[in-house]
Order: C-alpha cells, then structure tokens, then sequence
C-alpha cells in the first residue's frame, strides 16, 4: 500500500494538497494536477501560493492563474 504523502491545508481549510493534486475540501474534486511528485508542501500565510519541494525541484506554484 503507498502512503499517502505530504498532506496541507490551506489557511481556510478550504483546498488540500496532496502529492500532485490540490484537492477542494468541499466536493473533492482535483482543483489541480502539480506536474511534480512533491516531497514537501508549504501554503503561504494568505493562501495565494504553494511551495512544493520534489524531485528534483524546489517551485512555487501561484493559485488561481
């Protein structure tokens, strides 16, 4: 069984983002499909950005564009 990976919320609580996909908490569907496998992943304070760090790149992902 794989793990499921590194787990975030943003700072409402509103999307999630696991390994690749940025889920909406709501319905559950995938908002988005990151085209990294992401080790690590950081919202910003005010949600408008992620930063994932993965193989092999650190990258900052803006919201909403």
């Amino acid at each position: 069984m794989e793990a499921a990976g590194p787990l975030r919320f943003n700072p409402d609580s509103s999307l999630l983002v696991m390994r690749t996909f940025l889920y909406d908490v709501d319905t559950g569907e995938v908002v988005h499909k990151l085209p990294i496998n992401a080790i690590q992943t950081i919202f910003s304070a005010d949600g408008t950005f992620i930063v994932t760090r993965g193989d092999p790149l650190t990258t900052i992902w803006i919201l909403g564009e």
